[in-house]
């Protein structure tokens, strides 16, 4: 295998065509040896025990941890027993003037909430995640005794680190994880930025504790556009009726664009469609493409139930989006929330039952895509066949797909849905039928004597699959 490696990449050529589509190998994985591992790859890479372990082993290697690996390592690293470690092997780095204090809090403060593995409820959700962060902080605070700067609670929203900024600001429910220094101006820091900080890390009680100690900023920022943005992506409802409780009498939600709103969660949709212009055929875009973003089948089909029951999407809207839905749910192949369209419209005055119809470009994708049991539904229950390209597809794959093709073919050659000339392009379309006898008098019989072409027949030059 290496001979046959070294083979390929000694020739220039060869070399030269791989590299202009695979122009990184093996970015993410870089296996080293022990001895490869210099301390600005240990600590670019977060590999703190690592770190450890080499300068306990090796003590000439210390030397190659500057000031400015010092800091970077702060900013990545959320153990607190490795710090620990750092400063009895480094007792230099241990801050003695005001200065080099409040470069420690600065950089340790911008420590992003680590990611959290165990199962979490969401209201413990953010402090879990940031837990070892906030140890590294009240170490620093308590243990060292160094002020809070204004800059290490900006840094700490920066990253939206949520718990780190409820220390400082003394919001923690328990008491001791709160600052117990007095030089911060609380009402100060309950700023828009902090206010995003609660948004961004989906704090709601941070960000209750913002607009209470700050009622300043609804009025400022009422209409604000990332604000609003920011609400919606939460997801979670509460942020926004929190926030338009607080607002003024007459206070009328902002309009939203659908890519914003479609992101959103179906609790925070059936809550803002009351503030919704539903006259905008934009708002269909809402449903079209909130309805794809949902992966779970279950997500799908209550917001389909939203939108057609309790919103009444089809009573505001002369035009029907059923198409697109169909044809979205054929490409995932969720037959359920098809079905739920057809027996709901179905059920509705005759005047509405014109506006549930299935494209043939849903029939195509459900066959392309392998959803053949939605395929299977669309031949039962409907009279709507595949276009051209769907049959050709058949043809390409007829030793896998004859089943469909034979329902298709028998169902709808008697009536002239598939006519004699799709029949041929579809044979001329591959070699499968144009040079296999068997596949070639299958196609064939469906046709007229006198169009029966000879065989074997020639290949479309674009669609030639051998």
């Amino acid at each position: 295998m290496d001979n046959l490696f070294r083979l390929v990449f000694s020739n220039k050529v060869i070399r030269n065509q791989i590299f202009k589509f695979i122009r990184i190998i093996n970015k993410d994985i870089v296996v080293k040896r022990y001895n490869q591992c210099n301390i600005n790859w240990i600590i670019n890479n977060h590999h703190y025990h690592l770190l450890l372990y080499k300068f306990q082993k090796d003590i000439k290697k210390r030397n190659q941890f500057t000031d400015e690996l010092f800091y970077r390592f702060l900013e990545s690293n959320s153990e607190l027993d490795i710090l620990l470690e750092i400063f009895k092997i480094f007792p230099q780095f241990l801050p003695s003037t005001p200065l080099t204090e409040n470069k420690l809090i600065e950089h340790c403060s911008r420590l992003k909430p680590t990611s959290n593995t165990t199962n979490t409820t969401p209201s413990s959700a953010s402090s879990s995640s940031s837990s070892s962060s906030l140890e590294i902080i009240k170490y620093i605070t308590n243990a060292l005794n160094i002020k809070v700067t204004n800059k290490s609670i900006d840094n700490a929203c920066s990253v939206n680190n949520c718990i780190v900024v409820k220390y400082f600001l003394g919001f923690n429910d328990n008491e001791e994880d709160r600052y117990k220094g007095n030089e911060i101006n609380i009402n100060e820091h309950c700023n828009i930025s902090t206010l995003f900080c609660s948004m961004r890390g989906k704090d709601f009680q941070l960000f209750q504790l913002v607009l209470d100690n700050n009622p300043s900023l609804i009025k400022q920022y009422s209409a604000h556009d990332k604000l609003i943005k920011l609400l919606v992506k939460t997801g979670d409802v509460q942020f926004i009726t929190h926030y338009c409780n607080l607002q003024a009498d007459g206070f009328q939600f902002p309009q939203l664009k659908p890519c914003i709103l479609e992101k959103s969660s179906l609790e925070i949709i059936k809550y803002l469609s009351t503030f919704l212009k539903t006259d905008d055929p934009l708002f269909y875009k809402t449903l079209l493409f909130g309805f794809e973003k949902r992966k779970n089948k279950t997500e799908r089909l209550e917001f389909l139930k939203f939108f057609f029951e309790d919103f009444k999407i089809h009573q505001k809207f002369e035009g029907s989006a059923v198409p697109d839905l169909i044809f979205s749910s054929s490409v995932i192949g969720d037959l359920e929330c098809i079905i739920y369209l057809h027996d709901f419209y179905s059920s509705l005055p005759p005047q509405y039952n014109n506006r549930f119809f299935i494209p043939h470009t849903a029939v195509d994708i459900s066959i392309s895509s392998g959803n053949l049991h939605v395929t299977n539904w669309f031949l039962e229950n409907s009279n709507v066949c595949c276009s051209i390209y769907g049959l050709k597809y058949l043809c390409k794959n007829i030793s896998k797909l004859k089943d469909i093709l034979d329902r298709i073919l028998n169902k709808f050659t008697p009536n002239g849905i598939i006519s004699n000339e799709m029949i041929l392009q579809a044979m001329h379309s591959t070699n499968r039928i144009c040079h296999e006898k068997e596949n070639f008098d299958y196609l064939a019989y469906f046709l007229p004597n006198h169009l029966i072409p000879i065989f074997p027949m020639e290949t479309s030059i674009e669609d030639y699959d051998y």
